[in-house]
């Protein structure tokens, strides 16, 4: 009868530990990104009080407004569709604000969202590490973030798109235009988590 205790306890004991293992990997995984569930009218609210901002402080409702056409800096194409995402509640950190400035999206999770592809840890592969995935270059919908090519190198800039084959672009100020162009050349989009 002890021996038969003994080894009740030793496959209790041993439960136990797997069940604390799968605690600590489950607690470990904690701090990856999770895919928020966004809100795609506040996102485009933003996004069509923002976009012609004149890119000289972060993209802010009652911004100083520029024309169509005319190129936005330092904040520009990166930057200002992430800022749009965290207004939209599709970018999950908590540190972040619409209205935040530069550096505060320099470092999120080990990504600069301020960048499209000059640095591997970027806006899109942030995008990708929430669950977000390859949509269709020809069907571009609201909400979807793309990588454009406007002249100066493969996907160089980021768009939002704003409606079926719509996009904003924030560098040039330009909203509701063709997302497919003279000017650009969309080589990916990526749409949110379903």
């Amino acid at each position: 009868m002890m021996f038969s205790l003994a080894i009740v306890f030793l496959l209790v004991s041993a439960r136990a530990d797997v069940n604390a293992s799968n605690t600590t990997s489950a607690c470990a995984s904690a701090s990856l990104p999770v895919a928020a569930s966004g809100n795609l009218s506040a996102l485009l609210r933003y996004a069509s009080e923002t976009w012609n901002c004149d890119g000289a402080s972060p993209p802010c409702p009652g911004c100083k407004k520029v024309p169509s056409g005319t190129a936005q800096t330092p904040y520009s194409c990166a930057d200002w569709v992430a800022h749009v995402l965290v207004a939209g509640g599709y970018i999950p950190d908590a540190r972040l604000r619409a209205c935040g400035d530069f550096s505060s999206y320099s470092d999120v999770s080990g990504y600069d969202l301020n960048v499209v592809s000059s640095n591997p840890r970027n806006l899109f592969s942030y995008l990708e590490s929430l669950g977000w995935t390859s949509a269709s270059t020809a069907h571009i919908r609201a909400g979807h973030v793309c990588a454009v090519d406007a002249g100066d190198g493969p996907s160089s800039h980021a768009v939002l798109g704003t409606g079926d084959n719509l996009c904003a672009y924030h560098n040039i100020a330009r909203w509701d235009k063709p997302c497919q162009s003279s000017f650009v050349s969309i080589q990916l989009c990526l749409k949110p988590p379903a």
